[in-house]
């Protein structure tokens, strides 16, 4: 199957999932409307991108050689999303909850909806950033040159990758010692420890990691991940006003809110894009290493 058809017929089905799940939301209150918005946002971002760019991150796992990296993908997403989301923040926690849920929701919410999810916000990062370039002429320059020696930045990453494992399990305090407090706070780190971990194996593999990009404050990349973040949160938290798919019931700041919803949820917002965006890099990048190996 050609590229070209290829992307065309994705983009028909992710404009048809898209638009039902928006009639989904608004128009009939369904509480399971965000699988077809993720899938769907997914498939006509990454067909924007390959008309931008000629490069679509389902183009990529489309190739053979990167079929593998899918599955690698796959149960990457599914092993975070099922700690961070289910066993913290709603089994543990108790910050959210996914509202009529049953046993099947959840299989399809970690088999489709938070692949899609992290790959919707790596396509409208890579969107995003494309667009703002050629239409702004903003540059991908350092504000800041954040310098390290070469060992200490391999030292820097290997700590990260220590504290990213550490934080992956630190609202586990929760159940040793029976308490709850400053749960709310503590669900931050297992938020970081996504972009610590993969960006740390990345970085030790002999990849550019995103917190690079970060330290440096790359202008481009900082700017563009401050819109992924605030265009990803403005869309699914609105939506989720009408369909009411998942609810929070305890959020640092809980009485600071912006239309009915906590602040917390937005400043989470921007771990959670640019974790996304680098578990998409590290398979890339790990896919490629092993690649080259076998040259």
């Amino acid at each position: 199957m050609k590229s070209k058809f290829l992307h065309t017929i994705s983009f028909i089905i992710g404009l048809f999932f898209f638009v039902l799940s928006v009639y989904q939301a608004i128009f009939l209150n369904y509480p399971h409307f965000y699988t077809s918005f993720a899938f769907g946002s997914w498939l006509v971002l990454d067909f924007i991108d390959y008309k931008l760019t000629n490069y679509s991150i389902l183009g990529y796992f489309r190739q053979h050689k990167h079929r593998v990296a899918f599955f690698m993908f796959l149960s990457l997403a599914t092993v975070f999303c099922f700690i961070v989301d289910y066993l913290w923040g709603v089994k543990v926690s108790g910050m959210w909850e996914w509202v009529n849920y049953k046993a099947v929701h959840f299989v399809r919410m970690y088999l489709i909806m938070n692949a899609s999810f992290v790959l919707s916000m790596y396509e409208l990062f890579r969107v995003i950033k494309t667009l703002i370039h050629r239409r702004f002429g903003i540059k991908d320059d350092s504000l800041f040159e954040f310098k390290f020696y070469y060992k200490r930045k391999g030292r820097f990453y290997i700590y990260a990758l220590l504290i990213g494992l550490f934080g992956l399990i630190v609202p586990g305090y929760s159940l040793v010692f029976n308490t709850q407090k400053f749960i709310e706070y503590a669900m931050l780190f297992p938020f970081l420890s996504i972009l610590l971990i993969t960006d740390s194996l990345t970085y030790l593999t002999g990849g550019i990691p995103i917190l690079d990009e970060v330290l440096k404050v790359k202008r481009l990349d900082v700017i563009s991940l401050v819109l992924t973040s605030t265009v990803g949160a403005v869309f699914t938290e609105f939506l989720n006003l009408f369909g009411n798919e998942w609810s929070y019931i305890k959020m640092p700041f809980q009485n600071i809110m912006l239309v009915g919803i906590p602040i917390a949820v937005f400043i989470g917002w921007i771990p959670l894009v640019v974790g996304s965006i680098s578990i998409v890099n590290m398979i890339k990048h790990v896919t490629y290493v092993f690649e080259k190996k076998d040259i």
